[in-house]
């Protein structure tokens, strides 16, 4: 299976609101005058090494959000490119023409993040970005086909960086690039030695959920530090009182000094936390480890931030890592993410690299309205939503592609639509077909 990997780590470049900005908006999403050479790309990428049938790189870019932002199945795009005159095709060259075209839209997706004109609120002085990957799993799949790693930037509640893998791409921090004096938050996935080596040896600022056996922590002489052993001696008067304790942890790229914060879960949420280990385990024909279940009581977080950023601070910043949960969860049930219906691996890829160029457009949308109204994304009495701002932004995306469709387009191309509406010659006749040869018959006896 193939694997397309995307990243970048390009400062995001401010942009200032003009009297023609809402029209330069419009133009920009509509008609895909994003800032880059659309035609040059597709040819050095491959993506339009003939234009038999689509006549412009533009025309192409249209007809595969087409496919994945107005989520077209093949032959409705054989349909809405007639009636828009992209194209007149066939399905089976439309799903050619798409499957070539996954370099050109990873490059795309590149480039757009590294000219991503959002706005950064006046007033933020700490950069925060959460790493995380959600699944994308094919139709009538049970397992993970692709898993998409993003970086999202917290104070921009942005896309920050993309990387789409096949289902054996593990997470892992050095799949990300890093600025300096940035934050950055991840689960217990991320907590690994050599997937902390990297980020550490190059002084990225971290906090880290992590577990009893998730690394092997040592005290300052190299001598085993006994974590759970700890946690017992600690006087736990309840949630709002963090513990901490240095740490040291021993990576391929050397031994780095960490600060261990640990925090009792409240009764009710440690109760349930067991409740998921003893699920988890009984799922895997297996005995909980009791150290397993007692620690699940806590929150247990690394981090190498100076002394001056206290636990209970480092605490709730890492509450916010939840906000990348939240974005994924925007994604799937607004913009259908997850709706991916290709079994072939380059169609798959299409659609969801699709996707994000969709996203992105979404987000160049969004940034605009931030500068336009920057005290209500400010307020925290009446915040915005952003469940809500989403499915206003993605419904304009989505009406910006799409374009004006008239009844008397398709009255007058009728003919040239029937191709692709009709169904392919099949054993079993269509019943309504039958219906009405039946009705036919009857009527003429």
């Amino acid at each position: 299976m193939t694997e397309c990997t995307l990243s970048t780590s390009e400062n995001q470049i401010p942009v200032t609101p003009d009297a023609d900005h809402a029209a330069q908006l419009d133009r920009e999403i509509g008609q895909l005058e994003v800032g880059i050479d659309l035609e040059q790309v597709a040819r050095t990428s491959g993506a339009l090494k003939r234009h038999r049938g689509v006549h412009t790189a533009r025309d192409l870019l249209r007809l595969v959000l087409g496919y994945s932002v107005l989520d077209y199945s093949l032959r409705l795009l054989g349909v809405w490119a007639t009636l828009t005159q992209l194209a007149t095709i066939s399905k089976t060259a439309l799903r050619q023409r798409l499957r070539q075209c996954c370099p050109w839209l990873g490059r795309l997706v590149v480039l757009l993040l590294a000219q991503a004109q959002v706005h950064l609120p006046t007033g933020l002085r700490v950069r925060v970005k959460v790493v995380d990957a959600t699944v994308i799993t094919q139709p009538g799949s049970h397992g993970t086909d692709w898993r998409l790693h993003l970086g999202f930037d917290l104070g921009r509640a942005c896309l920050d960086q993309v990387e789409l893998t096949d289902g054996q791409g593990a997470e892992g921090l050095d799949r990300f690039s890093f600025q300096p004096e940035e934050i950055v938050l991840a689960d217990k996935a991320y907590a690994l030695a050599r997937h902390l080596a990297k980020a550490l040896a190059a002084g990225v600022r971290l906090i880290i959920r992590t577990g009893w056996n998730r690394l092997r922590f040592e005290q300052a002489d190299g001598q085993l530090f006994d974590l759970v052993g700890w946690l017992h001696r600690q006087a736990w008067a309840g949630p709002d009182t963090p513990r901490e304790v240095p740490v040291w942890v021993t990576t391929p790229q050397g031994r780095f000094a960490l600060r261990l914060v640990a925090q009792a879960l409240s009764p009710s949420a440690a109760e349930q936390a067991r409740r998921r280990v003893r699920q988890a385990a009984q799922k895997n024909h297996h005995t909980p480890d009791e150290r397993s279940l007692y620690t699940a009581g806590f929150i247990l977080l690394l981090s190498n931030l100076p002394a001056s950023w206290s636990a209970a601070t480092l605490l709730g910043l890492y509450r916010f890592r939840w906000q990348v949960e939240l974005a994924f969860k925007r994604y799937k049930s607004l913009l259908h993410l997850d709706g991916l219906r290709a079994k072939d691996p380059q169609l798959a890829q299409v659609y969801v690299l699709g996707k994000l160029m969709g996203v992105l457009l979404l987000e160049r949308l969004q940034g605009a309205l931030w500068m336009e109204a920057p005290d209500a994304f400010a307020s925290t009495q009446r915040p915005l939503s952003f469940w809500r701002l989403t499915r206003l932004a993605w419904e304009t995306v989505q009406d910006q592609v799409r374009g004006p469709l008239k009844v008397s387009q398709i009255l007058t191309q009728f003919p040239q639509l029937v191709r692709y509406l009709c169904d392919e010659p099949r054993s079993r006749t269509q019943q309504l077909a039958q219906a009405r040869a039946l009705l036919a018959q009857l009527g003429a006896a």
